[in-house]
């Protein structure tokens, strides 16, 4: 029995939070889906578009505690640091910006085994056959796919990778390619 987990980078914010202009675009973007699970990460603007996406879907999924494993100010406090912040405005996606940025592999290695974790923590909460929705950043995103040996771009706002998991196996699904 499969289940399968809908990764939804968030909202375009205003600062630390989504303002209206992301709520509406949360609710116009918000992926279809008859949602079992609803999933966010501990910094505010996932459990904003969250909520835009609940409410503009009508949906009774249940709404799960924050999942810390899918990004944390701590974790972005390191992450983002000056190489990172040159390296997008520079023009690089933020996956690509944490790959030239001073992190070192160890630490990249454990951010990716991280973000793998957080998927398979939701997976498993998840009921069989159950349809899961979750809103993250990016490159948590695309570095918990690395963790599934899958190498996918960094996503804009709203766009999302599906992770099914069926016989204990996870793959992934990106729509975009």
């Amino acid at each position: 029995m499969a289940k399968k987990l809908r990764y939804v980078r968030h909202s375009k914010k205003e600062g630390a939070i989504i303002g209206r202009e992301g709520l509406n675009y949360a609710a116009e973007k918000a992926p279809a889906g008859e949602y079992t699970d609803v999933f966010h990460g501990p910094l505010y603007r996932t459990a904003q578009t969250a909520l835009a996406v609940v409410c503009a879907l009508g949906s009774k999924a249940m709404v799960h505690v924050p999942v810390a494993e899918i990004g944390s100010d701590e974790l972005f406090a390191t992450m983002v640091n000056d190489e990172f912040k040159a390296a997008v405005k520079s023009g690089k996606t933020n996956i690509e910006a944490l790959f030239v940025s001073d992190h070192g592999d160890e630490l990249v290695a454990s951010w990716t085994t991280d973000a793998a974790l957080g998927v398979e923590m939701m997976l498993n909460q998840i009921p069989d056959d159950g349809f899961g929705i979750a809103f993250g950043h990016d490159p948590i995103i695309p570095l918990a796919a690395r963790g599934y040996g899958s190498d996918v771009p960094s996503l804009k706002e709203m766009e999302y990778i599906d992770f099914i998991l069926d016989n204990g196996v996870i793959t992934i699904v990106d729509p975009r390619q």
